[in-house]
């Protein structure tokens, strides 16, 4: 056997050995993995140029993932540009027809910032196709878990939780003291909005 394998070659390991080709690379710690960005999703724009990808990351606290939606020229051309930040999980991006950008998030809702459950709710936002701000298109009382626009029309499906059983209306407040109670249980319905 003539190669030896990198790993196993003793001058690789030699501390007098100062040749940069012959050195081992660190090993990776378990705080390197978690710096590591991970892509959840990629959605490629409607004119087929750039991709909306959604990129996880641990948050400056190091205590929980974020995640942030990039553009990304698919010509590889150009630095890839960062469309949201934050401590929220803004995921799941897919296009309107019209070149709007579509995504979960768990972000506060800016007319309502107190509100208590928001940080365990995903809604459907939206960012304009020219820039601008995002604006929330849903309020479902337990969050979406998925969604899609029609490729022609102006038509948003979801998938959403809900408590059987018990009125559309009321399901936030029950929702409330069901979680005060730790007792949870989920069954999924169909909603369409138009």
């Amino acid at each position: 056997m003539d190669a030896i394998l990198p790993e196993c070659n003793p001058a690789q390991n030699d501390s007098t050995n100062k040749d940069p080709a012959n050195t081992v690379p660190a090993a990776m710690t378990v705080q390197d993995l978690l710096a590591l960005k991970r892509v959840l999703s990629v959605a490629v724009s409607p004119c087929g140029t750039w991709a909306a990808v959604a990129l996880e990351r641990l948050d400056r606290d190091g205590s929980k993932f974020a995640v942030d939606l990039w553009r990304v020229a698919l010509d590889g051309s150009g630095q890839p540009r960062q469309l949201t930040r934050g401590k929220s999980r803004d995921q799941s991006p897919c296009f309107r027809h019209d070149g709007a950008l579509g995504f979960l998030s768990n972000r506060p809702d800016p007319d309502n910032p107190a509100e208590e459950d928001g940080d365990s709710r995903s809604q459907v936002w939206l960012l304009p196709a020219h820039g601008g701000e995002a604006t929330r298109l849903t309020d479902e009382a337990l969050g979406v878990s998925a969604f899609r626009f029609a490729r022609q029309a102006d038509t948003l499906v979801l998938l959403a939780p809900c408590w059987p059983d018990v009125a559309l209306e009321k399901q936030r407040e029950f929702a409330r003291q069901r979680k005060k109670q730790k007792n949870m249980y989920r069954c999924s319905g169909f909603f369409s909005r138009v």
